[in-house]
């Protein structure tokens, strides 16, 4: 809960008919949803009909006012959902994300086996390709991710670079 001190403070709030209210001090206070303050030496002006006010003075007055806007912080992560509560929330792009992320280690695994360990290059160059090209992959990955793009726009993204690389994977094949 948080208290701040104030000094000549004016509220103006609305409720069954319109208020105005004067302090020459006033602490506030932050509960969960509603804003608290405790206000000292001043006067309440409320608007009863169109020209007809009332008007209250006080030495000491407490308001208790609801914050509408008052939103709730879910502090939760994402990629603890499993994909089926991904559909049940129906979030198609966290599952893109899922999808996404599988389909770039596949290839980061896939690219290796092909450029390193089927043909036996674990020297400098071949694994500084690797480095440098996985790298490269969950970089790009995770920029994708940032841009929050359309899902289908980032699955057309993830299918033209595994297209890429299937065709380096077919090409490079052929080449050896």
């Amino acid at each position: 809960m948080k208290i701040h001190l104030f000094k000549e403070v004016f509220i103006k709030f609305k409720d069954e008919k319109d208020n105005l209210i004067y302090a020459e001090e006033a602490t506030i206070t932050q509960d969960i949803n509603k804003f608290i303050f405790e206000l000292v030496d001043g006067f309440k002006i409320t608007v009863i009909e169109k020209n007809k006010i009332e008007k209250l003075e006080f030495e000491s007055y407490k308001l208790d006012i609801i914050n509408s806007n008052f939103k709730t912080y879910d502090n939760f992560d994402k990629n603890t959902f499993s994909v089926f509560d991904d559909i049940k929330n129906r979030d198609y792009l966290n599952i893109v994300h899922k999808i996404t992320d599988t389909i770039i280690l596949t290839i980061i695994i896939l690219f290796f086996y092909f450029n390193n360990i089927k043909f036996y290059r674990f020297d400098f160059y071949y694994l500084t390709l690797f480095l440098f090209i996985s790298s490269t992959l969950l970089i790009l990955n995770q920029i994708i991710k940032n841009l929050e793009i359309n899902y289908i726009f980032n699955i057309l993204i993830i299918f033209l670079i595994f297209m890429i690389f299937m065709i380096y994977f077919l090409i490079g094949k052929k080449n050896v």
